[in-house]
């Protein structure tokens, strides 16, 4: 029973610190990529306002975590499409 409980509390420390690396994985891309659109927009009142309202939800949609076979990954496209999909002007595209 001992060997049992050593082992169940090893594969959850693996599984908890698998789980937090992931998120911040995630956190640092929100972050790097806010302030990165954030830049773009520069002073025009209007992009930032698309980028503050639309911001959260497209980089939701154009995340994604990840798993045991690959790394997480954000669709740019995707997160341009979103975010100019609110707009009256398209603010942000993807430069290959």
């Amino acid at each position: 029973m001992n060997r049992f409980l050593r082992n169940l509390v090893s594969l959850v420390v693996i599984v908890t610190a698998i789980l937090g690396l992931r998120i911040h994985e995630r956190s640092t891309a929100l972050a790097e990529t806010r302030e990165e659109l954030a830049e773009h927009c520069s002073n025009d009142s209007d992009c930032l306002e698309v980028l503050q309202s639309r911001f959260p939800s497209c980089f939701e949609q154009s995340f994604e975590l990840g798993n045991r076979r690959g790394a997480s990954r954000l669709d740019t496209s995707q997160m341009a499409t979103c975010l100019n999909d609110g707009s009256a002007t398209a603010f942000f595209g993807v430069i290959d």
